[in-house]
């Protein structure tokens, strides 16, 4: 079953960069070129450096495992509108010299010939008053999964257009995208959290406080007289990402009591407080929340912390920290429950 799916903009990494040389008008509306009956690619120019298009819309198989991107390819003039054929090939001499420019990423990587299949035959038909077709290369999941972190860059040409020229200073383009924020817009979000994932982690030098697992990926904290403990497991995160970490706490009423969440990049370490990036969401009965029963989104009733969200600065793992203590957690202890990580 194929799921198609478009997109009108994703985010600037994606963006087209529409830099056309001086064009008169022609008699179909949409793209125009200087000369009428020849075919070209919409965003490419004899400069070497402009013939660049962010995906901007795309279809994914999730049979064949692939992503299908689009290259508007035009034909000028409007006497013939009869439907034809034109063949495309794969020509990644410009992707070396874009780079070079500043005009694709230092990190970019050309598409090598088994990383995605390309159909060499697209059809220019009239349509809303343009003559227009669509080259539609598929690249497999397994390269873009191969080069997260990087650009993927393919460059394409006009081989032959049946029975029309070809405008020789726009039959080039390179078709580009950032790997991370395109395999984002295809992965749907979801919940990162792991029920057997969590580890804890032993802060005070003894044992009077608790983190016990029970049913449902859930944990109970309990004791007092001085203990500190937490609980922690890594997730992954991708730079410039908003992620939201939600859970819901419950309780009797605590008595000289913290209960924190840290969010960070450093591995927890047995014996030391966890603090990296502050107190992201927390209990604290000296503040004023916890003294009394509890049972909600710890983002509701606790009363310290920045918040819920985090944007990650940068990509890799990150530690999901929660640690409490104090005097006594109250009969029963705090329950921690419904845990959520899940990009925005």
């Amino acid at each position: 079953m194929s799921n198609k799916l478009s997109l009108a903009f994703l985010g600037t990494a994606f963006s087209m960069m529409a830099l056309l040389t001086g064009c008169k008008q022609d008699a179909i509306i949409g793209e125009q070129v200087p000369e009428r009956g020849k075919v070209y690619f919409g965003l490419a120019d004899s400069s070497g450096t402009k013939g660049i298009n962010g995906v901007s819309s795309w279809a994914q198989d999730t049979v064949a495992k692939t992503v299908t991107i689009a290259a508007a390819i035009y034909r000028g003039g409007f006497t013939e509108l009869a439907p034809f054929t034109v063949k495309i090939q794969a020509d990644n001499s410009a992707v070396d010299k874009l780079i070079g420019a500043g005009k694709l990423p230092a990190n970019t990587v050309k598409l090598a010939a088994a990383d995605y299949t390309l159909d060499e035959l697209a059809t220019i038909e009239y349509k809303d008053g343009v003559m227009k077709g669509t080259v539609l290369p598929k690249i497999k999941m397994s390269s873009l999964s191969a080069n997260q972190g990087k650009y993927i860059a393919l460059g394409l040409s006009i081989a032959s257009a049946e029975k029309f020229g070809i405008n020789e200073a726009r039959n080039k383009i390179v078709v580009y995208a950032n790997v991370d924020s395109l395999m984002d817009a295809i992965i749907p979000p979801k919940n990162q959290i792991l029920n057997d994932a969590w580890q804890v982690l032993k802060i005070a030098n003894n044992d009077n406080v608790t983190a016990t697992p029970v049913a449902n990926g859930s944990f109970v904290f309990a004791g007092g007289s001085g203990g500190h403990i937490g609980i922690y497991q890594a997730v992954d995160v991708q730079a410039g990402r908003k992620y939201s970490f939600t859970f819901n706490v419950k309780g009797t009423g605590a008595t000289d009591t913290w209960f924190e969440v840290y969010i960070g990049y450093g591995v927890p370490v047995t014996g030391v407080d966890y603090n990296e990036g502050g107190t992201r969401m927390g209990l604290n009965t000296w503040t004023g929340c916890g003294k009394t029963a509890f049972d909600d989104l710890l983002s509701k009733v606790g009363c310290v912390g920045s918040g819920p969200i985090f944007t990650a600065p940068t990509t890799g793992k990150v530690y999901l920290v929660i640690r409490t203590g104090g005097t006594n957690l109250g009969t029963g202890g705090i329950t921690a429950s419904k845990f959520v990580f899940i990009r925005q």
